[in-house]
């Protein structure tokens, strides 16, 4: 549907061409004009009438003798003086105040003798109707209708009190009869018509009209206003003002821009412009523009005077997102040094740069730009404005490229910051490089070993495609490495502050069983030491890592874990009763104890024969104080497992048996399983080829 536009020469087939710039309601202001008037229905009177009535109304006190008015009027006969006189008197125009003979020094004119002399002569007497209209205040313009809803008073007003014309206080007879006419006011007879108008100012007013303004940009570069209600001089305001309406409708936005010396001419910008941000919008948009930022934003120090962009660059920031402030201000510097920290959050000096264009460039893809734009006006000359808009995305790439070279150029290679800054913004991989030998170079330290971390996820997240030598997390892999081997031979206790990094560098199997081989194993029944480190390594991985399980995945941890638990089979029940109070002396929660518990259970050495199987359920007797369901089918399993070793031991096993018995019914273990091993007296089970009960024998001897 075309738009309707405002008189700047635009025809409606050309309003597909235009971008809506913005639409505003504002209050217009509307003046009630209240007037008096004078309304009656006259006959023009005679030349000889009119003459009398005139002398009457200009000589009274002094009248002239009727000769001399004969002679000066040249009517030829004192007669006809004398009847004009006569039938103004009977009709009442006139009265005789002295008893004399009718002349006119004897005769003064009535009220009714003056409104004739005014306005003719009058059929019945005067009418005095009240009429009110309604003015543009502003443009003057008549709205011939009342218009509707009304406020007394303006919520968004572009006009200050002395910009706006004075109240009325009269108007011409002719523009109130004209008034009166376009709003279809009759005054009863056909022939009456309004003879006097009196502006009776006490009983008017000044109300607010909402009118909604619509400013568009035609795509050759002219302005185009749409306004509703409107009036032809409405339209007209607001374009020869729009200074004033913007600094109206959004102050915030009007000192974003300094004035450049040769603004940017309307047709030219017009091209790189995707939409058009209203004025009010600017800060909505910038806003939502950074929020939705994956990797990079550079951003113009004006747009941080915007409300809530420096909170919008703060959860940038946070969430990873490199930040770059170009043409900054001390100010802004202050407020960018407790920001969020980080070499991705820097900013360059305000220079040369200051005064280029305010732009906001969202992941070299996306950009918003304040422009000082000149758009010319119908009558000459131009308008030069402000006007934010989102740019096209052919022009974006080139935008970031002058942008960042602007800004590389201020920046201080000897600062980490800046020299990360000017290797995002130049791809320069060597410079990358530089920083990561430096880093490496300077020692173990946890700090160091975390600047190397995000350093190398910053260079990934710049160039994902194009890594150095053995990857971008290599040196970061190596420096960390070395820190654990040199924390676990000088001073075990701290190496918990490098387990993190190990595991963002590598697989938590692979950080297990490295830390695992750096523990120099000790039998339990020794030296508990070994075992409790290589248990608070399991629980700070666990942490990290829910539901990872290190003896069933990691193969040095769990033979780490064995070795600490005996030395040899003999020495297994009391090194399970040993890491038992180890672990209830531990600081940890009853879960970890219980996850750490089984842990130890689990790198129990495997069951061969009926001692080593004796050995294995005396010590889970004593580490886990909760049997699990895979316990039972675990002890189940070994007993079938050695079953024939049972059957070829014979007699002399009988104390292990009854031993395996004991233990199996203290466990609460399915005792048909035993019975099928170990039958009770005299239901045996007997060994083939000699046809005796080996476990009834072994209860005789």
């Amino acid at each position: 549907m075309p738009i309707r536009l405002s008189h700047d020469g635009l025809t409606e087939t050309e309003s597909r061409d235009h971008l809506l710039w913005f639409t505003a309601e504002v209050d217009w202001p509307i003046e009630q004009v209240c007037l008096e008037l004078e309304v009656g229905s006259p006959t023009e009177l005679t030349p000889l009438e009119w003459a009398v009535l005139r002398i009457l109304d200009d000589f009274a006190g002094a009248m002239p003798a009727m000769q001399e008015v004969v002679e000066e009027l040249g009517v030829g006969d004192e007669i006809f003086l004398r009847e004009t006189l006569a039938r103004l008197l009977e009709e009442g125009a006139v009265e005789q105040f002295a008893a004399e003979a009718v002349e006119l020094a004897s005769c003064r004119l009535t009220v009714q003798g003056q409104e004739w002399l005014r306005h003719g002569r009058l059929k019945g007497p005067l009418e005095r109707p009240g009429v009110l209209f309604h003015l543009d205040a502003v443009t003057g313009e008549h709205l011939p209708i009342p218009p509707d809803d009304c406020l007394p008073a303006p919520r968004v007003n572009l006009f200050p009190a002395d910009s706006l014309p004075s109240r009325t206080t009269t108007l011409g007879l002719d523009r109130v009869r004209g008034l009166c006419q376009a709003q279809g006011e009759i005054f009863h007879q056909n022939d009456s018509r309004i003879l006097s108008a009196t502006v009776r100012e006490a009983l008017g007013s000044v109300v607010w009209l909402p009118v909604q303004l619509s400013m568009w940009v035609h795509r050759s570069g002219r302005l185009a206003l749409a306004a509703e209600p409107g009036t032809p001089g409405r339209g007209k305001w607001p374009l020869e003002n729009l200074a004033t309406v913007i600094n109206v409708l959004a102050p915030s936005t009007t000192d974003l821009v300094e004035p450049m010396q040769t603004p940017m001419s309307a047709a030219s910008w017009r091209t790189h412009v995707c939409t058009l941000i209203a004025p009010d919008r600017v800060a909505e948009s910038a806003c939502r523009f950074i929020d939705q930022a994956d990797r990079e934003i550079l951003v113009h120090s004006g747009l941080l005077e915007l409300p809530g962009v420096q909170e919008a660059i703060d959860r940038a920031a946070s969430r990873g997102v490199r930040c770059y402030l170009h043409a900054a201000g001390d100010s802004q510097l202050q407020w960018f040094d407790h920001a969020n920290a980080g070499p991705g959050f820097v900013w360059s000096p305000a220079g040369s740069e200051s005064h280029a264009a305010v732009t906001l460039i969202i992941d070299g893809t996306r950009g918003l730009r304040f422009d000082w734009v000149a758009f010319a006006k119908t009558g000459g000359g131009d308008s030069v404005l402000r006007i934010a808009s989102t740019l096209q995305s052919a022009v974006v790439p080139g935008l970031r490229k002058s942008t960042a070279a602007s800004l590389v150029d201020g920046l201080d290679e000897s600062d980490p910051r800046q020299l990360f800054v000017k290797f995002a913004l130049t791809a320069d991989l060597e410079l990358w490089s530089r920083r990561n030998r430096e880093l490496a170079s300077a020692g173990s330290r946890v700090e160091n070993l975390e600047t190397l971390v995000q350093w190398a996820r910053w260079g990934q997240s710049v160039l994902p495609h194009e890594a150095p030598p053995g990857g971008w997390f290599a040196q970061a892999l190596e420096s960390w490495w070395s820190s654990c081997e040199q924390s676990f031979s000088t001073s075990p206790g701290t190496w918990e502050a490098f387990l993190p990094f190990g595991i963002d560098l590598i697989p938590p199997t692979e950080v297990v069983n490295r830390l695992s081989r750096l523990v120099k194993t000790a039998a339990t029944t020794v030296d508990s030491a070994p075992l409790e480190r290589l248990l608070a390594l399991g629980v700070l991985v666990v942490r990290h890592w829910p539901g990872f399980e290190p003896v069933a995945q990691c193969a040095a941890f769990r033979k780490t874990l064995r070795a600490c638990l005996a030395n040899g089979n003999a020495d297994l029940p009391l090194a399970a009763a040993e890491a038992t109070r180890l672990l209830s002396g531990m600081s940890l929660s009853q879960a970890q104890r219980e996850q750490c518990a089984r842990w130890l259970w689990e790198a129990l050495p495997p069951v061969t024969d009926l001692e080593t199987l004796c050995t294995w359920l005396e010590a889970s007797e004593a580490m886990l104080a909760e049997r699990p369901p895979a316990f039972q089918r675990r002890a189940v399993r070994a007993l079938r497992a050695i079953s024939p070793a049972i059957d070829s031991a014979q007699a002399q096993h009988h104390s292990q048996v009854r031993e395996l018995t004991a233990l199996w019914t203290r466990l609460q273990l399915p005792k048909r399983e035993l019975e099928q091993v170990v039958p009770p007296a005299g239901a045996g089970k007997v060994s083939p080829g000699t046809g005796k009960n080996v476990i009834t024998s072994a209860r005789n001897s």
